[in-house]
């Protein structure tokens, strides 16, 4: 990625998680134009693992995340780098906005929005409750030394090319945030963030919405009696009496787009509301 940021102030380095493609000859070949560029390879095979040895590996003071089928804006670096710089108090974490990229016409249902993630147009701190769920994990930046004190990202969470997991990024947020409420929010972080065929099915959308929902509860550690159970029944049920309402004055662009969007608000809800097994998920360092 072309970055206006100085190559000496940030490094970037590729974490290969057992990959079975070409990735290792590729970066050999752009490293010699890149000269500030890594590549490591982790054997232990989940997000989490490949996350917790990029952080390690890396040299500086400020850890920024970025998947592999995201495209960054050239002043990407550059704007983490001043946000943490400049803004007071000094935030712990940091995110930005994002906009899908797709190589294949979606289907009539889908619309930009669905995968377009932001907090609206102006630079902030989140506030609770929803900022100790923090920012999406393909966009996202997090000071080394926090990273270090709470031992990363727990491997509870593994998600893996055979296991739809769900949350590693969440569960970290909502560890930390109560002795680390600094999450700074800046929509000029940009990032494109790739739209897989898969994500075209229905199927795929609703079922990553029910995990979503099933390992927030998790999180939470929540049993059936209490505030955050009966908060989210109240949502599901408020979702449910909103529908005709939503239908016709529907905020979405097409009437297809608003009922898939609903429905994934509800698989999300039931994921929450499902009985399981509460445990109480310690730590585990990655």
């Amino acid at each position: 990625m072309t970055q206006t940021a100085r190559k000496e102030n940030y490094e970037i380095i590729v974490i290969d998680n057992n990959s079975t493609d070409n990735t290792a000859d590729l970066i050999r070949k752009i490293k010699i134009i890149n000269s500030n560029l890594r590549y490591v390879k982790e054997a232990n095979q989940g997000l989490s693992y490949a996350r917790n040895r990029g952080w390690k590996e890396a040299k500086g003071e400020y850890i920024a995340y970025i998947d592999d089928d995201c495209k960054a804006d050239n002043n990407w670096c550059k704007h983490i780098i001043e946000a943490f710089e400049i803004v007071k108090p000094q935030p712990v974490v940091i995110g930005g906005s994002s906009s899908p990229w797709y190589n294949l016409r979606p289907p009539s249902w889908f619309c930009d929005d669905m995968e377009s993630f932001n907090w609206g147009d102006d630079c902030r701190f989140l506030q609770p409750p929803d900022a100790k769920y923090g920012f999406y994990g393909f966009n996202m930046a997090i000071k080394r030394s926090v990273l270090e004190k709470n031992g990363g990202f727990s491997t509870k969470f593994l998600h893996t090319p055979q296991k739809l997991v769900l949350g590693e990024e969440t569960e970290f947020f909502y560890r930390i945030f109560d002795n680390n409420p600094w999450f700074w929010y800046d929509p000029s972080i940009k990032v494109l963030n790739y739209v897989s065929y898969e994500k075209f099915f229905l199927s795929n959308r609703f079922k990553r919405s029910y995990e979503s929902g099933k390992t927030l509860r998790k999180i939470l550690n929540c049993r059936a009696i209490s505030s955050s159970y009966v908060k989210n029944l109240g949502g599901v049920l408020l979702v449910l009496a909103k529908i005709p309402f939503r239908l016709i004055f529907r905020i979405k662009s097409s009437f297809l787009s608003e009922l898939v969007t609903i429905i994934d608000e509800i698989c999300y809800y039931f994921g929450f509301l499902a009985f399981q097994n509460s445990t109480n998920l310690k730590q585990k360092n990655g």
